[in-house]
């Protein structure tokens, strides 16, 4: 029984090792195509939470100043999140499932509004330096989006 809780921690101690330092304040994150527009700063606050990494990422619009903040348990679970958008009356659902793989924080984030997908987009943020990195793919409102932010 000893050498099983050895084994079982040690992987949840790896897999908490596996995942990316993507602490720190960015501005003015930049996109590399144009596709998504506007510019953004960016702060990523990094925790752990059980031995797993928790990231807090919160941007806002250097233009608009609309705030927007998102927290990712990177445990490979998905995490569900139902609400009513109370001006327009229309439930949304949220899915989020986050892993590290080999110092890269990857994310899926699917956006359902009254049962239609919206937006399912896969994400992947590393880190060189002080510069991070965050390449997009997937759908947004029907539109095809991929794309690699560049914040430093």
């Amino acid at each position: 029984m000893k050498v099983s809780l050895f084994f079982a921690f040690s992987l949840l101690s790896a897999s908490a090792l596996a995942c990316p330092n993507l602490s720190g304040y960015y501005s003015g994150c930049r996109s590399s195509t144009g596709q998504l527009p506007g510019r953004e700063d960016m702060t990523v606050t990094q925790l752990s939470q059980n031995g797993v990494a928790l990231y807090r990422i919160t941007w806002i619009n250097q233009e608009s100043q609309d705030r927007e903040e998102q927290f990712v348990l990177a445990d490979g679970r998905t995490y569900t999140q139902e609400q009513r958008d109370t001006t327009s009356g229309a439930t949304v659902l949220k899915q989020v499932t986050a892993s590290c793989r080999q110092a890269v924080l990857a994310i899926n984030d699917t956006t359902i509004v009254n049962r239609q997908v919206v937006r399912d987009v896969a994400t992947q943020l590393t880190r060189a330096g002080g510069i991070l990195r965050w390449v997009l793919s997937g759908s947004v409102m029907g539109r095809r989006v991929v794309d690699t932010l560049i914040c430093e």
